[in-house]
């Protein structure tokens, strides 16, 4: 999804964990790590492998989030967009 608006999550990985990189692209993905790391520092699982939700169920679990439509605010997300973002996080 960041590559929708990369200066945008450039500059939430500038303001939020002081990431200094000065390339929009390379500042974007240090912060989606940092977050990541973020989480995993609260015990959170950042996998769907590690938090045991089956592969099987990604269409499943797709389609019914997207009953009423696609989702998001930032970018409209089909079921199909969200099958390949549980692939991307496994």
């Amino acid at each position: 999804v960041y590559r929708h608006n990369v200066p945008l999550f450039a500059r939430y990985s500038r303001k939020v964990y002081d990431v200094s990189i000065e390339d929009d692209e390379k500042a974007a993905l240090e912060g989606i790590k940092k977050t990541q790391a973020f989480f995993e520092s609260l015990g959170a699982e950042t996998s769907l492998v590690k938090a045991k939700v089956p592969t099987d169920k990604f269409e499943f679990l797709a389609k019914r989030a997207t009953l009423r439509g696609p989702l998001g605010q930032f970018v409209k997300l089909t079921a199909s967009d969200i099958v390949k973002i549980y692939e991307l996080a496994r």
